[in-house]
């Protein structure tokens, strides 16, 4: 799936501190503002984009765990 192009999306000094750039910087980078997305927006980012979710990593149970860790050895 595509993901968000983000004005300056190359430059990661730029995009890996969001919390230092100035609010207008951040409304302008994301095309947004104070009151969020439109809902005309909303939705086709979510066409787009598709859902903003975490996939759930497999879980190793404990004895496939052992196992890794013995062959280490």
């Amino acid at each position: 799936m595509e993901r968000p192009a983000v004005a300056g999306q190359g430059d990661r000094e730029a995009t890996s501190r969001w919390h230092n750039r100035a609010v207008e910087d951040v409304y302008a980078a994301t095309e947004s503002g104070p009151s969020g997305l439109s809902w005309a927006e909303s939705a086709a980012r979510l066409e787009r984009y598709g859902r903003n979710e975490i996939t759930a990593a497999r879980r190793l149970s404990p004895w496939r765990i052992l196992a890794q860790q013995s062959e280490m050895c």
